[in-house]
């Protein structure tokens, strides 16, 4: 990959953007549907749960507990699937499919030729 188009093009993308372009790069090299599929649902729980930690409130209420994160209106109302607790599972868990995401990727690459030596 030249230092221009990951440097200047990559960078400037929203996450988004740049899911939908793998997407269309995987179809067009005729990639594994069942391992594109899995790459998608594992990246989609990893940034949601992102998400939730970047812009999220966090209150801590006990540390044995793990610490919550709200959204601010959900602190007025408190709905259990506005708020997020981390744990040390709950982060072993969103590294792993991470990992898993990572690995897909990897497998999709190489079936694709794109770690053949220059």
């Amino acid at each position: 990959m030249s230092f221009f188009f990951k440097d200047a093009v990559l960078v400037e993308m929203n996450f988004n953007f740049k899911i939908k372009l793998f997407n269309a790069i995987c179809k067009e090299i005729g990639a594994n549907k069942k391992i594109l599929k899995e790459v998608n649902n594992n990246i989609n729980f990893v940034k949601e749960k992102r998400d939730m930690v970047a812009h999220r409130g966090a209150m801590i209420h006990s540390m044995e507990e793990g610490i919550k994160l709200y959204t601010k209106r959900a602190t007025r109302v408190m709905k259990k699937k506005s708020e997020l607790l981390l744990t040390e599972e709950s982060v072993k868990e969103i590294d792993e499919k991470r990992l898993a995401a990572l690995n897909c990727i990897n497998k999709i690459y190489a079936k694709a030729g794109f770690f053949r030596d220059s």
